[in-house]
């Protein structure tokens, strides 16, 4: 389905981000890169397009939990969030039938969000 596909790119996403060596320069910014390539790619039999992170259907953030005051994320850990946006502005990424009474069919929401944790290694 295309919630377990958006769960995966996450945490592809997460594996990608801690593979990042941890004593390279800029670090954190190379995490976010990574993530956002591997969401995207995962994600591209879905998109049948490589999407920027922060544009698309596809937004992918990458977070370094140390000192952070984020849900379930302890120091030493890194958090990705990937957000697939089954409406990009007006574009429904399936196509679904208003009838009266009943409203669109079949439902979605709008975004599908998922998250994954993973442990960084540390200099």
């Amino acid at each position: 389905t295309v919630r377990e596909s958006v769960e995966f790119a996450a945490h592809k996403a997460v594996e990608a981000a801690i593979a990042v060596d941890p004593g390279a320069t800029n670090a954190a910014a190379t995490r976010q890169t990574e993530a956002c390539r591997a969401a995207s790619s995962t994600l591209y039999w879905l998109t049948n397009s490589s999407t920027a992170c922060a544009a698309g259907r596809v937004e992918t953030v990458y977070s370094d939990c140390s000192g952070s005051t984020l849900s379930g994320c302890s120091d030493g850990y890194g958090r990705v969030t990937v957000t697939f946006k089954m409406k990009n502005g007006s574009s429904w990424m399936f196509p679904q039938i208003g009838l009266p009474g009943f409203g669109a069919i079949p439902p979605m929401p709008e975004t599908l969000v998922a998250t994954a944790i993973g442990r960084l290694d540390t200099p």
